[in-house]
């Protein structure tokens, strides 16, 4: 599982983006706004990709550009 936490608000300024990246900002955002959680795979069809690798890295640019973080949740260890 992945946790993402969105920095910039509900209208921020892409003027640092590529369209990809603002888009998959708004993508992300909305889906997890009507739900919790939301498959990796159901964004990656809304965003009309057939590999994680590009997601990651529109991810990672967003990150470096401070409009979110992310990362692997931590896993429970089991007893």
């Amino acid at each position: 599982m992945m946790i993402i936490e969105f920095l910039k608000g509900d209208a921020p300024n892409f003027e640092s983006c590529t369209r990809c990246q603002a888009e998959t900002y708004e993508v992300v955002r909305g889906m997890l706004q009507e739900r919790k959680r939301v498959k990796t795979s159901e964004i990656l069809a809304r965003l009309n990709l057939k590999s994680t690798a590009p997601y990651y890295s529109r991810l990672t640019h967003l990150q470096e550009k401070g409009y979110l973080r992310w990362g692997k949740a931590p896993t429970q260890a089991t007893a």
